[in-house]
């Protein structure tokens, strides 16, 4: 069926009935005395997000609820004397820095800046200031207002124009004396992280004067004595998070040291005062430090990482990413690299924030049926202890699609995992939708997404997996696909596909297939070389590389790095693996999902695969969704969050329909 050209207004858009009732922890801080953590929980009221602050004692259970949700309290931080919560609120129209006593009183703004804050406060050891991120722009940018572009990279995905998202350091007195810019770098800084003596700030900075690389994180470190600010490290790699240790000489970093989005992270040690050399503590590891799993959840910024240390430096506590499954490690930081697993098991465990005793760590425990709730793990391995059940009737129905695991010979003589969520009716084989994951260096496994809750409630099964790419298996299984994205992905997704056929899971005959990001690429590749499919989506895709050079925002030497030669060198390298150029040859009815402030995989990428499918008469629409960036459908406003869901049900159901079967 040939769908319509016209422009026009999806129908009314309404929120899925489940998605109304999840409560996701969006952050958590044990207070000093270790009785009691301050938490910030998100939901979904009608059409609007709400996140309010709530105290949860941990001897009894008892929670109290601090705020009303209404403006969106965030990220809330315990000062070290215990007498202080700050948190972000949009309580004054844009993102405020407020204060207020644990038991809720005495609540007042610290800033009345005319672009907000950024990012997580963070407080001086002595509990009188708190450091935060803001624009450097005393007035925001009048947007019809001409302007000329001099930076190599000059948007950001997230950010929009560097030149309007600039970003500085700047610390607050929390008596109310005016406010200290620290940095004044032209470029986008983010993470503070105050010394432990108070003495010095950590913090990270992209996109600086005209640095054409700024994909890649500078750390630098400002003395407030002078404010002088110097450079830990520039030029090197992935950063994390990172962390001082208590001589406030040596600092720890989870990072990867070279260039290059496939690499894995370690965990360093750097002294600032001696060897300009970072040490490795994990040397050996094989699979890394931090997270890449990819959630379909707005928890982005849980994930970013935490290190815990121990009360002797001696050992620091970090996650670390095996096969799907976030565990907890303990690594030694001295003599011969050693670790230990404290937490594994078919989850994951996302380490939040450690006791003032150092005895204990909170964690975020997730999984394929439960969003997220918090625990308590004693670092010593003792039993772990459940603090939450927000979503505990939802756990149950989610539960109900039972998973089966299975691992996959691909062409290549490489093992790959492999995931299928059974519907809750029907029989096998079922009507599958292929879901791929982002990256290619992300990865998929036991944490909860909710398009795979939602199409299996829908009756269809969802077939999952971390093909050569993926995160979590170690740096030569996911460097395998560097620049070779369309044809090493499709070798292992299709051996995946036909595996869950041959388990009896997949009906052949009954197949869709769908992605976000690199998985959108992978889906327009796999439309360009198979009509197996019956239906597609394709979410933010990139689709040319060609184009994607020149209007991403990795930097001018983004697809060099990726494909280790220059497009100048070889452009036929650069076409043949582009989903574009094997668009012609598509017949499946596919649907682009674009969000049009991406700058990431920009619309453009999307526009010319469906030009090319419209050109040659394959059913193909666009689902636009304004007003987000890259990952809008996932952190974004409920109604765009809606919409995408929407758009799946509605494609899926139109070329792939269950009551049919």
């Amino acid at each position: 069926m040939q769908s319509t050209s016209q422009i026009h207004p999806d129908p009314e858009i309404s929120v899925p009935k489940d998605l109304l009732r999840l409560k996701l922890v969006k952050g958590a801080n044990l207070s000093p005395d270790g009785t009691t953590l301050v938490g910030s929980l998100s939901w979904i009221d009608t059409i609007e997000d709400r996140s309010a602050l709530f105290l949860l004692e941990l001897s009894t259970g008892n929670q109290i609820q601090l705020t009303d949700g209404r403006y969106c309290d965030t990220n809330p931080v315990w000062s070290p004397s215990g007498e202080w919560i700050a948190y972000c609120s949009m309580e004054n129209g844009n993102r405020q820095l407020f204060v207020m006593r644990p038991n809720g009183t005495d609540r007042r703004a610290l800033t009345d800046l005319p672009c907000g804050v950024f990012g997580e406060p963070t407080w001086s050891p002595d509990s009188t200031h708190i450091a935060f991120v803001s624009s450097g722009l005393s007035v925001p940018r009048d947007p019809v207002t001409p302007f000329r572009v001099q930076r190599s990279v000059y948007r950001f995905t997230g950010i929009g124009d560097v030149e309007d998202g600039l970003r500085d350091v700047y610390i607050v007195s929390l008596g109310g004396a005016p406010l200290t810019r620290l940095t004044d770098l032209k470029g986008i800084c983010s993470n503070p992280v105050w010394s432990l003596d108070g003495q010095r700030i950590l913090f990270t900075s992209i996109c600086t004067d005209d640095d054409p690389d700024s994909y890649w994180p500078t750390l630098r470190v400002v003395s407030l004595s002078d404010n002088q600010i110097a450079t830990v490290i520039t030029k090197w790699g992935r950063i994390s998070t990172y962390t001082w240790l208590k001589d406030n000489r040596h600092i720890l970093i989870v990072g990867a040291s070279a260039k290059g989005y496939a690499a894995k992270s370690d965990l360093w040690r750097y002294d600032l005062e001696g060897e300009q050399t970072p040490d490795c503590r994990t040397v050996g590891l094989l699979t890394g430090v931090g997270c890449r799993l990819q959630p379909d959840m707005p928890i982005g910024d849980l994930l970013s990482g935490f290190i815990g240390v121990d009360r002797d430096d001696e050992k620091a506590y970090v996650n670390v990413e095996t096969a799907g499954r976030l565990h907890v490690y303990e690594i030694a930081l001295s003599g011969s690299p050693d670790w230990r697993p404290i937490l594994e098991g078919d989850q994951s465990t996302i380490l939040m924030d450690i006791s003032a005793d150092r005895k204990s760590l909170l964690c975020g425990i997730s999984n394929l049926s439960n969003p997220l709730d918090l625990y308590i793990l004693p670092v010593d391995g003792a039993k772990i202890d459940r603090l939450t059940t927000f979503n505990a009737a939802l756990e149950v129905k989610f539960a109900a699609h039972p998973v089966t695991h299975f691992r996959v010979k691909t062409p290549a003589d490489v093992d790959v995992d492999a995931w299928f969520m059974k519907p809750v009716s029907g029989e096998a084989p079922y009507p599958t939708i292929l879901v791929l994951h982002g990256g290619p260096y992300g990865s998929f496994g036991h944490i909860f997404s909710y398009t795979f809750q939602l199409l299996a409630d829908a009756g269809y099964g969802v077939l999952f997996t971390n093909h050569r790419g993926s995160a979590g298996y170690g740096d030569e299984f996911s460097k395998s696909i560097i620049g070779h994205w369309g044809e090493v992905g499709y070798a292992d997704q299709m051996a995946v596909v036909d595996a869950a056929v041959q388990h009896g899971l997949a009906d052949p005959a009954q197949l869709g297939v769908s992605g976000f990001s690199y998985g959108g690429f992978a889906t327009c590749w796999i439309v360009g070389h198979t009509d197996r499919f019956k239906a597609a989506i394709a979410e933010n895709a990139s689709t040319n590389w060609v184009s994607w050079r020149g209007v991403a925002d990795t930097g001018i030497d983004g697809t060099a790095i990726e494909f280790g030669v220059h497009q100048t060198q070889s452009s036929e390298l650069y076409s043949a693996d582009s989903p574009l150029t094997h668009a012609y040859h598509c017949t499946t009815p596919t649907l682009l999902i674009v969000s049009e402030r991406d700058l990431r995989c920009p619309p453009v990428e999307s526009e010319q695969f469906y030009a090319a499918l419209r050109s040659v008469g394959c059913a193909a629409e666009m689902l636009r969704l304004p007003g987000v960036d890259h990952m809008g459908s996932f952190e974004g406003a409920p109604l765009i969050r809606a919409a995408k869901y929407q758009g799946l049900l509605e494609w899926f159901g139109r070329y792939l329909p269950i009551n049919q079967i």
